[in-house]
């Protein structure tokens, strides 16, 4: 059992930093502080839960709504339709885990809506990285997966979405794309990496608070994750030849 200073000083570490990639996200991407206060918000809540004393090393947050602008719309179709990315991310985790090479997470959900309007035409597209084995399932699950979705987060209630025109397009469940966990650190690498230009994601690195930010949920998340797979070839890592990590999953950093 952890005491309970240390669990109260883990969630006051952690909403330190929510409150911090808010600032960032503000002050050096001109971001809208209403677009982006479900990051604020998720921080002075995850504040409040560490003036609470517990002995239980459960932690978490969720984030609804967050909404950031895309810019990487060069080959979009239909033309001249302006999208924006509304974000909703959701945490659980084991804090006795974090930072071992553990599985700290209990539960993890990464969920993007890319959404539009045009000609008073509702436009959208929509997946998630979510932490499901799929124990109930008759398909496969990897346990951390991406798969697509339907557009109800922005088309409406269930009835509304039964009664929309889906033209040529076909939405399914699979397949379920084997995945690395996302929480909302790294998930804003995510976001950068693929809807944004290069260049803005190395500005955010090269800033130091950002830098050891990320590294930390980097580390905590990605580096158990990523060790697990290797593990099963037992791989010796000082014999690798082709060693381009960066190359290969773009929201890793030095």
């Amino acid at each position: 059992m952890m005491k309970t200073s240390l669990i109260q000083n883990f969630k006051k570490n952690r909403a330190r930093e929510l409150y911090n990639i808010y600032n960032i996200l503000q002050n050096k991407l001109r971001l809208s502080s209403a677009d982006i206060y479900p990051i604020l918000k998720a921080s002075q809540e995850l504040e409040y839960e560490a003036s609470i004393k517990t002995d239980s090393s459960i932690w978490g947050y969720s984030i609804s709504d967050l909404v950031l602008p895309i810019r990487t719309i060069k080959h979009i179709k239909p033309k001249g339709l302006e999208i924006r990315a509304k974000i909703d991310c959701s945490l659980k985790g084991d804090i006795s885990k974090w930072g071992e090479l553990d599985e700290a997470l209990l539960e993890c959900e990464f969920s993007v809506t890319l959404y539009g309007e045009l000609n008073d035409k509702k436009y959208s597209i929509c997946w998630h990285v979510d932490r499901d084995d799929g124990a109930s399932s008759e398909e496969y699950h990897p346990l951390y997966h991406l798969h697509y979705s339907d557009g109800i987060n922005h088309l409406g209630t269930k009835d509304e979405n039964k009664s929309f025109d889906w033209g040529n397009a076909i939405y399914l469940d699979c397949p379920r794309i084997v995945h690395c966990p996302l929480d909302l650190i790294l998930g804003i690498g995510f976001y950068l990496t693929n809807f944004h230009f290069k260049g803005v994601f190395d500005k955010l690195i090269n800033e130091h608070q950002f830098s050891i930010i990320y590294k930390h949920s980097q580390d905590a998340i990605l580096k158990p994750y990523f060790n697990n797979i290797a593990s099963h070839w037992d791989v010796d890592s000082g014999g690798l030849r082709w060693k381009n990590s960066k190359q290969l999953c773009p929201i890793i950093i030095d």
